[in-house]
């Protein structure tokens, strides 16, 4: 998935799993006319995958990302690992189970 204007990122170490945790502005959708949906996304570094995206997504365009997206990737990023697995396991958008 091509994301733009990655304003906030980290590494998120869990035992041997990593995974990076980011704010995305906008899915790029190559100069089609669309919603700007901006949101939370998780990459499993590891599988170097897409594990999820969309989180706390808002149609906040070409202002950035919310203040409400900035608590969750704070969040997210704070989580220990059970409360990560679940929350990751529990997204609609979760391409595959940890």
């Amino acid at each position: 998935m091509p994301f733009m204007g990655v304003q906030h990122e980290r590494k998120v170490t869990h035992g041997e799993r990593t995974f990076h945790v980011f704010t995305y502005q906008a899915y790029n959708a190559f100069g089609l006319i669309g919603p700007e949906n901006n949101g939370v996304a998780i990459c499993d570094v590891d599988k170097k995958q897409v594990l999820c995206d969309g989180i706390d997504r808002e149609g906040s365009g070409y202002f950035g990302v919310s203040e409400a997206q900035v608590r969750a990737f704070e969040r997210v990023c704070s989580m220990p690992w059970e409360e990560f697995q679940t929350f990751v396991n529990t997204q609609p958008s979760a391409r595959y189970s940890i």
